[in-house]
């Protein structure tokens, strides 16, 4: 905006000068050549007078004296009979048709940048004599070019102004319209809490922030309400499915004499199960957009090996082999419980995943270098992958790939908000999530955590870590 509001400022004022200054200066510039040679055609009549008067009282033809202007005086058989001041080139036909009448020749480089006036001397027998005037233009020459700089300089100086006053205007209107337009991509982003506030510019530009902070109060009210309203309701149904799965884990043990009805009450156990995971990542994931927690820095290497520890059993159940491999023991700023739910997800999704005999690893690489430090955990298994197509809507709930849900076990089957999980908790803490085809053909969840600015424990503490946790890791 600024930038168009300015070629047209400059367009405008290259019309004027085209259209006014130049014409102006041109006709001014006219009109003082027009005076030089009136002033030089009235003082040759002057001298003409006063040449006729002196040859009346005389019997003579003499000319006056005189210092700014080149005389001479011819007979009218083109003869020079006095002259006074430099010499005046003339030709005998100019001289022929000054007999007639009054010749007047224009400034030219051949005659020294003069005019030249010719003018004959009449008398009683005819004429008299011809007197020769040439008038320098020099005077004439300087007083145009000073106009001419005055004008362009003074056209110049309004354009700068003009110029400025535009800059001005254009910052004045944009400026307000920048703030706006980051506070909608903030609120875009799903920072609810961005508003555009006093930004200042024209009384238009003012009230359509306005508007603009009032619709996003009002998107702030319904989401904060919707989220309000789906963490209390996850929250109130895990107390009942937990006596329902209570209830039938007892009625399980009373039919043991009943194989049908056990089989029945099993998988209703089994939905069961699945419901409360589910309920258990609706509410993770209200809790990740609340952002109502401040971020701390978390050790990522005790995490990793606790989570290890409590999941080893699962593993080994399944037949996979759990491995960690978190040699930097760097901290990332990140809400607590987070990273823990985030492992969770992933190595549930990643051992159900893997056949028997297969492999889970979480591993710490280099980050690749970007604006912000950042602290990238991997969690790869080896299980049958996802396609591309699938990978790029794996973080849309309540989807499940088909291609990994035949390694599924009947009794722990996807609920479709693992991942969605995932990437809102990492999201949430200003992290990224992305998902990548191992060289075995399973599945690798890249985490970028934002590092932690506190400094590094100790290295000798980090190794012991790493210790314990590859040998919790190991069983």
């Amino acid at each position: 905006m600024s930038k168009r509001v300015i070629a047209i400022q400059l367009l405008l004022i290259a019309l004027l000068l085209v259209g006014v200054c130049i014409p102006l200066g041109m006709d001014a510039a006219e009109h003082d050549r027009d005076l030089l040679t009136a002033r030089a055609v009235a003082a040759a009549d002057a001298y003409a007078s006063e040449v006729k008067w002196r040859r009346l009282s005389t019997g003579t033809s003499t000319l006056p004296s005189e210092e700014d202007d080149d005389l001479a005086l011819y007979s009218p058989d083109s003869k020079l009979t006095s002259s006074s001041g430099r010499p005046i080139p003339l030709t005998a036909a100019q001289l022929r048709s000054a007999c007639t009448g009054r010749v007047v020749l224009s400034p030219s480089a051949a005659d020294g940048r003069r005019v030249i006036v010719l003018t004959p001397v009449t008398g009683d027998t005819g004429v008299l004599s011809i007197l020769v005037l040439a008038r320098s233009d020099h005077a004439t020459q300087v007083a145009i070019r000073n106009r001419w700089i005055r004008l362009f300089g003074g056209a110049g100086l309004a354009s700068l102004v003009a110029l400025a006053l535009s800059v001005l205007l254009a910052q004045w209107v944009s400026r307000p319209l920048r703030r706006l337009e980051r506070a909608a991509a903030t609120l875009g982003d799903g920072e609810l809490s961005a508003r555009a506030r006093a930004v200042g510019g024209p009384s238009e530009v003012r009230q359509l922030a306005s508007s603009f902070d009032a619709m996003a109060d009002r998107i702030e009210e319904l989401v904060g309400s919707e989220r309000a309203f789906l963490a209390d309701v996850s929250h109130q149904i895990r107390t009942p499915l937990t006596a329902m799965r209570l209830r039938l884990e007892l009625l399980t043990e009373d039919l043991l004499d009943n194989p049908v009805a056990a089989m029945e009450v099993n998988g209703t156990l089994t939905e069961v199960h699945r419901l409360s995971r589910m309920v258990d990542g609706l509410l993770a994931m209200a809790r990740a957009h609340a952002r109502d927690t401040a971020r701390l820095p978390v050790a990522v290497d005790e995490v990793v090996a606790q989570r290890a520890v409590i999941w080893w059993p699962v593993a080994q159940a399944a037949g996979v082999e759990l491995w960690t491999d978190v040699r930097d023991p760097s901290t990332a700023l990140l809400t607590p419980g987070h990273l823990e739910q985030v492992l969770d997800n992933l190595l549930a999704n990643a051992l159900e995943a893997s056949p028997p005999g297969g492999r889970v690893v979480v591993a710490t690489v280099a980050a690749p270098a970007g604006q912000a430090p950042m602290l990238r955990l991997t969690v790869a298994d080896d299980g049958p992958g996802m396609p591309a197509a699938a990978r790029a809507r794996a973080f849309e709930r309540f989807r499940t790939d088909l291609a990994r849900s035949r390694a599924v076990r009947a009794d722990r089957r996807g609920n479709g908000l693992g991942l969605a999980v995932v990437h809102a908790l990492v999201a949430a803490d200003g992290g990224q999530v992305r998902l990548v085809e191992t060289e075995s053909g399973g599945l690798l969840v890249a985490l970028d955590l934002p590092a932690s600015p506190a400094a590094a424990p100790d290295p000798a503490a980090g190794v012991e870590r790493e210790r314990h946790a590859r040998a919790a890791a190991t069983g």
